[in-house]
């Protein structure tokens, strides 16, 4: 589905940002949408581009419409649903086409702790990146946040024993060019944003036995690559990058340390500015730029 842009965000009467309201459109101008998702009392509607109108969807509360937001040409719109686990240690992927989703499948999720109905929406762009729209359902419709996801598709887990769903998301960090480095993250709900869960993440921090067999295969790879390689960024196989900031990611500062020396062949050149330039990596990223990583190798 390719859909032509309209350039602002229009929120409908009942939405928590009454300045922006606009009168909604007419019947004869919305004809039908492409998919109607049921969430509790509202109603999610994805519209196409039409002669008639832009592409856009909108919330609806009865027949009244609440929320009402343009879509760019390039994007697919869907919603992220949560699969019911079969069992309580087993966790299923999210489903991000609607024509897929189960009966036990659930849109409405709760991401913010504070009991009210939250909804993901997928919005699929032309390039084959992802990025994700989060609204609260409540007395309104309010958009907590996007999160841009790269490559990948965002998950939604089932709920733990608090009833809390968590986000699996990606950082991703395309300045290693074709071999990118992209990095699993688990977010949380801060009251502001979605923020690094540390505490989630430092328990699926890799093992030991893990951390062994990745050093094994960056050293192979190592043998492979040209000691003068140019630039630096060529310097390390990228896999080494990535499992230093997902250790970071992990809290696992001294790890990294210990695994950035393990990994480097003795008497090899460009150890420290290969891990500069990790830094500055780690310094552009939205959930490791507020964290405290050294800028010296052990």
């Amino acid at each position: 589905m390719h859909l032509f842009v309209i350039a602002s965000v229009m929120l409908i009467a009942g939405c928590t940002k009454a300045d922006l309201r606009i009168a909604p459109p007419t019947s004869s101008l919305l004809d039908q949408p492409l998919n109607r998702v049921p969430l509790g009392a509202y109603w999610l509607e994805i519209f196409p581009d039409t002669q008639a109108h832009p592409s856009f969807f909108l919330f609806k509360k009865g027949e009244r419409t609440i929320y009402q937001e343009a879509t760019d040409p390039d994007e697919d719109i869907s919603v992220v649903f949560v699969p019911a686990p079969v069992n309580t240690n087993e966790v299923v992927p999210s489903v991000d086409d609607i024509g897929k989703v189960d009966q036990g499948d659930t849109a409405l999720v709760n991401l913010t702790g504070n009991g009210a109905c939250d909804v993901v929406i997928e919005r699929y762009k032309g390039n084959d990146t992802s990025e994700y729209s989060i609204f609260k359902l409540g007395d309104g419709v309010e958009k907590l946040a996007n999160i841009s996801n790269g490559f990948a598709h965002l998950r939604v887990d089932p709920a733990d024993r608090a009833g809390v769903n968590h986000i699996r998301a990606t950082d991703s960090h395309p300045n290693w060019g074709a071999r990118s480095v992209t990095c699993d993250v688990i977010l949380k709900w801060d009251g502001r944003d979605f923020v690094l869960d540390r505490v989630a993440m430092r328990k699926s921090a890799p093992t030991k036995e893990t951390l062994q067999l990745l050093a094994q295969v960056i050293k192979e790879e190592f043998v492979r690559l040209p000691e003068d390689s140019g630039e630096v960024i060529n310097a390390a196989p990228p896999e080494l990058a990535e499992e230093i900031l997902t250790l970071f990611y992990c809290g696992q500062n001294v790890r990294a340390h210990q695994f950035y020396n393990s990994c480097w062949p003795k008497g090899r050149s460009g150890k420290q500015a290969y891990w500069s330039l990790i830094m500055q990596e780690a310094k552009r990223s939205k959930y490791l730029s507020a964290l405290a990583v050294s800028r010296q190798i052990y």
